[in-house]
C-alpha cells in the first residue's frame, strides 16, 4: 500500500507491479495445495481440520467459507452466584 502511494513510478507501472506481485503470491500459495493434492494420502500427513483429508477442503472450507459462517457452538454465559 505504501509503495502504491509513494513510489516515483507512473501509476500504470505501479499497477502492473502490483498485479505481478499478486500473481506470484497466488502461485506460491497454490503450490502447497497442488503438491499435497497430487501426493497420495498414504504418503503424506493427514490434512488437519478436514473430514476427508482433502487439501481443497482445508483451503476453501475451513480457511475459506467457514470463517464467515457462524456455526460454532457457544456456551451459555455464566452468571455470578446468588448472594
Amino acid at each position: 500500500m505504501v509503495y502504491q502511494l509513494t513510489a516515483p513510478n507512473p501509476p500504470l507501472q505501479r499497477a502492473l507491479r502490483l498485479l505481478l506481485s499478486g500473481a506470484v503470491t497466488l502461485a506460491v500459495s497454490c503450490s502447497w495445495v497442488l503438491i499435497a493434492w497430487v501426493t497420495p494420502a498414504a504418503n503424506r500427513p493427514y490434512v488437519d481440520a478436514t473430514s476427508n483429508n482433502n487439501p481443497f477442503s482445508l483451503v476453501f472450507g475451513y480457511n475459506g467459507l467457514s470463517r464467515f459462517s457462524d456455526d460454532t457452538p457457544r456456551s451459555a454465559p455464566s452468571r455470578p452466584p446468588a448472594v
